[in-house]
């Protein structure tokens, strides 16, 4: 890196710890350079990866599947209502929130 590329770098670094209103010793920022460059070459690496001509690119896709059922409806019903506080007939009996 040239004194002139190294100047800008550190006058971009000293203005970015000024707009986060942080303060950094010199030796912390030593470390966000080198971090920063860490960040950048991983960078660089991932845009250098290509996908071979007929491949699909499905990082991030999610996984489909069949809704299938596996339960028989009513299946646990008696089990449901059994444990709850208030039941009428075959449903659930709740406290009446809703006025006209």
């Amino acid at each position: 890196m040239s004194s002139l590329e190294q100047t800008k770098s550190e006058v971009s670094l000293d203005r970015a710890i000024e707009l986060s209103l942080i303060s950094c010793t010199s030796e912390e920022k030593l470390n966000i350079v080198k971090d920063v460059g860490t960040v950048l070459d991983f960078v660089k690496s991932i845009q250098n990866i290509s996908i071979q001509p007929g491949l699909k690119n499905t990082v991030g896709l999610p996984v489909l599947r069949d809704d299938v059922v596996h339960i028989q409806e009513g299946q646990y019903s008696k089990d449901f209502l059994i444990s709850a506080p208030d039941v009428k007939e075959s449903y659930l009996q709740v406290k009446k929130i809703i006025t006209k």
